[in-house]
């Protein structure tokens, strides 16, 4: 039987324990002065939060990749503090700040007391702060995830009323903030429903998969929405594309560099097979249920590991490092139940171990900590400094153009490639209509010929492909879905940047690259370079 009390924290323990948060708390005050301006996802998620009303901000929530909750939490923090992006940043540094809060009282409310686990892996993965930290709503979830297991190992050791409550609000809360929580909620509502049916309490065994029903019901306004957006969100799909899949997972644990993948795997795997010998326990229905938490914590992390894959998969869509952040904390605080006591046993002569862990992953975040999330808020300010009326911008590809407009404030036109209409967020829609046109560049060649024959330049944000080996024109493609790919966007982006440089070529004389302060520390997503093209040497 797991003896709680005996295994309350040492000095050291505690210590270290405490200055490894402290150390983390810095990273992301590191990230809040250092991440500059909103990258495109954040921009388009401001300004969908900051619709005039909230009628349209339901109408156009499709339009990005989560539930409500976030986007009034946005909002609400807009209304109260405002829109600069400095304000935004600190909004993103309480999140942060709340999951670092939230480890701690789930180790409480599991017998802990210190969370080694959660810190050693992920308090100072960068991928935890620098995405965790950004205006959208993977961290949010993250801190819900993180409570909710909490609550209901609380609910599971005293069913009461209140623990009930608890626990499925945080439910709602979760699968309010990103959709594929669901799928979390659920493997840890059955897991516990196991742990309550081994020792055959069926009556609570049923209450706790009662627990995630409130949430389940909390989305169903969200079914119709969701169903018609599927007629854009074509345009994204791939299907599941394994390789890719690991690429981006295994980025996103790659904290300590090189070690993180095969650090997670080892834990993951050696204490899912850990919490299932407690099968092999003799047990007694009155028993106390705590002796039970490696058990929980290994089928929850079991069945959240398939459900979420189901989901990965059905969804089809390609993965970024950022999206498996809700999933890392999952199978943190699954982790932190299975093995937590076990690893309290062995501190004494494991902390060494467990600090070098930290002190490695301190090492690979430390140089990457002070990116900056966009150059756009620079490029934005040099083009409108320098740009005339008779002037045209061109941005590509032609989601740049989401924080191109947050932060553009001149009067030299600017259109995107193609020229999609609305710019205030990601709209797949406009964009699918332009993949069914046969020459969807057709009226920006028009603007550009008229520019450069009025002695206007063109200026380009954003660097155009390479040709392909052996390339001697630019490639074209039929009208979607005819293509090989069908709907997919990113080849008919390929090909649009081609035409577009072909063009170019053909109707410029003089290219001079722009030089713009900081875009060596932006992160590889929207490092932007820029250029100006004219007529005339």
């Amino acid at each position: 039987m797991i003896d709680v009390a005996s295994h309350r924290p040492g000095r050291a323990e505690f210590l270290s324990a405490l200055v490894v948060t402290l150390v983390a708390v810095g990273f992301h005050l590191v990230f809040l002065f250092s991440a500059g301006g909103l990258w495109r996802d954040e921009s388009g998620g401001v300004a969908l939060a900051t619709l005039p009303h909230l009628s349209e901000v339901w109408h156009e929530l499709t339009h990005d990749s989560f539930p409500g909750l976030f986007v009034l939490l946005v909002r609400g923090w807009v209304a109260l503090v405002g829109p600069g992006d400095f304000a935004l940043r600190c909004l993103g540094l309480l999140v942060g700040l709340g999951w670092l809060g939230a480890v701690w009282a789930n180790a409480r409310w599991l017998g802990l007391r210190t969370p080694w686990v959660c810190l050693a892996l992920l308090a100072l993965n960068l991928t935890m702060i620098q995405w965790g930290d950004s205006l959208r709503a993977y961290g949010l979830g993250s801190v819900w995830v993180v409570l909710f297991f909490g609550r209901m190992w609380a609910f599971l050791r005293q069913p009461q009323p209140r623990n009930f409550i608890l626990a499925a609000l945080l439910a709602v809360l979760l699968v309010q903030t990103l959709y594929q929580s669901a799928f979390l909620v659920a493997a840890i509502c059955l897991a516990g429903a196991l742990v309550l049916a081994r020792r055959s309490r069926w009556s609570l065994a049923g209450a706790s998969l009662a627990v995630g029903a409130p949430a389940a019901l909390s989305l169903l306004p969200y079914l119709r929405p969701l169903r018609e957006s599927q007629s854009w969100w074509i345009v994204e799909k791939t299907g599941f594309n394994a390789p890719f899949t690991w690429h981006t997972l295994s980025t996103a644990l790659d904290t300590p560099m090189f070690l993180g993948p095969w650090l997670w795997i080892g834990l993951l795997g050696a204490g899912m097979i850990y919490g299932m010998t407690w099968l092999e326990k003799r047990i007694s229905r009155r028993a106390d249920i705590s002796e039970d938490l490696p058990f929980f914590g290994a089928c929850s992390a079991g069945g959240g590991l398939i459900a979420f894959f189901v989901f990965v998969v059905s969804a089809g869509l390609p993965t970024q490092p950022w999206y498996w952040l809700i999933l890392l904390s999952f199978f943190a605080v699954c982790l932190e139940a299975t093995v937590g006591f076990w690893l309290r046993k062995k501190l004494p002569r494991l902390l060494w171990l467990v600090l070098g862990i930290v002190a490695l992953s301190l090492v690979s975040t430390l140089p990457r900590a002070g990116q900056r999330m966009t150059n756009m808020p620079e490029v934005a300010a040099k083009i409108s400094a320098a740009a005339r009326p008779q002037d045209l911008i061109l941005v590509y590809p032609w989601y740049l153009g989401v924080s191109f407009d947050r932060y553009y404030q001149s009067n030299t036109p600017w259109a995107t490639v193609p020229d999609i209409a609305d710019h205030r967020f990601h709209r797949y829609d406009q964009l699918k209509e332009k993949l069914q046109e046969a020459d969807a560049l057709r009226t920006l060649y028009e603007r550009i010929d008229a520019t450069l024959q009025q002695g206007g330049s063109i200026w380009l944000v954003g660097g155009l492909p390479q040709p392909e080996p052996g390339e001697k024109e630019a490639p074209s493609l039929p009208p979607a879905p005819e293509s090989p790919t069908g709907w997919y966007d990113e080849p008919y982006n390929h090909m649009w940047g081609r035409q577009l440089d072909l063009r170019l070529r053909q109707k410029t004389r003089k290219v001079e690259p722009v030089l713009i302060p900081d875009s060596k520390r932006a992160t590889r997503y929207e490092a932007i370079p820029v250029y100006k093209m004219s007529s005339a040497l």
